[in-house]
């Protein structure tokens, strides 16, 4: 079993956190797991982008050419990738910046999260829609327990933002798997 999980975003958007959170509970599951980054040289207002590689078997190639799981919080990165998803992948973008075209994606796999306002519904700070985003990858990779994504983010996120970090994955997990179940 292997899946590839590409998040992109805008620089500040937390992007490479939610890479690093999701690879790390990967690791705490069981799994063999692996992140390479890549950022435009843009120092305020660049994209950036995580790509995670999780695997039940050891990694021997660490890039991704396809993700199975393509999660974007920006108009750019969604038209720089989206040809890159698996015909049968899931697109996972932040539905206040993002407006994705019909024609690119089929309808039952484009999942729009309200990431935004959802951290701010939750914890009163949209810092936190990544956590929202990394909810709703969880929600779609199943093998991943809830538990280990919230002993990733303890042991990741600055001193004092754990617990609004924690409600904030909860939230987006409960928000796409009402959504995946419906």
């Amino acid at each position: 079993m292997i899946i590839r999980v590409r998040i992109g975003g805008l620089g500040g958007h937390g992007i490479l956190l939610a890479g690093r959170i999701l690879g790390t509970a990967a690791v705490l599951a069981g799994y063999d797991a692996i992140m390479t980054v890549a950022y435009s040289p843009e120092q305020r207002g660049g994209w950036s982008r995580a790509d995670v590689v999780i695997s039940s078997e050891e990694i021997d190639y660490p890039y991704i050419t396809n993700p199975d799981i393509l999660v974007v919080t920006t108009q750019e990165m969604y038209y720089r990738e989206i040809k890159t998803l698996v015909p049968e992948g899931y697109l996972i973008y932040e539905s206040s910046l993002v407006k994705p075209s019909e024609e690119d994606f089929y309808k039952e796999r484009m999942i729009g999260v309200p990431a935004i306002q959802l951290a701010e519904a939750t914890v009163k700070r949209r810092i936190a829609m990544n956590m929202v985003l990394v909810g709703g990858i969880i929600s779609l990779i199943k093998f991943i327990e809830p538990k280990y994504v919230e002993t990733a983010i303890r042991e990741t996120v600055r001193r004092g933002t754990e617990e609004m970090n924690v409600k904030a994955f909860y939230k987006g997990l409960e928000y796409v798997s009402s959504i995946v179940r419906g």
